[in-house]
């Protein structure tokens, strides 16, 4: 005998001009809930902004649905979502990311409810039409064992309309105890 997995989602988007409203309602076969609310609101020509807020019960299985998390799997999570993006220039792109996230529940190799927070700021500048440099610092913070995690990743890419793609990244991660910078 095989086990088997499966369930139902409802989603829905509404347009009004350049703001986009969204979400998604999953239950999975035992009944298990999960939700997912969101908008995209365009500020001006420069920039726009996101927000999505989550709810997983502690038991949802539904490994189909379409919910998104950057830190975790789609169960036992309340959580939300930002993004800002700016485009000062036609040639730079720089964007702000977070993701909160509270496990009300203990998980696979955290025996406690805990929290966790992740955040980003990237910037893209395009150089010509083939080549650009991207830069990115990153912070994630587990609170069950109260640590940090810092990351800069610096790119350069090449990648013109036909022929030879390439590029270099470097990369270093560190961790802090009690979340801090030691």
């Amino acid at each position: 005998e095989g086990d088997w997995t499966g369930g139902l989602s409802g989603d829905f988007i509404l347009s009004f001009g350049g703001f986009r409203f969204f979400g998604e309602l999953g239950l999975d076969r035992e009944g298990d809930m999960a939700a997912l609310l969101g908008a995209h609101l365009p500020v001006n020509e420069r920039v726009e902004c996101a927000l999505m807020l989550r709810w997983y019960s502690e038991v949802y299985d539904a490994e189909f649905a379409g919910a998104y998390s950057s830190v975790s799997k789609c169960s036992n999570q309340r959580g939300l979502f930002y993004s800002v993006v700016w485009s000062p220039l036609e040639s730079l792109e720089v964007r702000a990311t977070g993701d909160v996230v509270h496990y009300p529940a203990p998980r696979y190799g955290v025996k406690v409810p805990s929290f966790e927070y992740e955040s980003s700021l990237e910037g893209e500048l395009a150089i010509g039409d083939d080549m650009s440099i991207k830069g990115r610092w990153r912070y994630r913070y587990y609170g069950d064992s109260k640590m940090g995690k810092y990351g800069v990743r610096m790119e350069y890419l090449y990648r013109p309309d036909v022929g030879f793609y390439g590029g270099v990244k470097g990369e270093m991660v560190w961790h802090s105890p009690e979340g801090g910078i030691s």
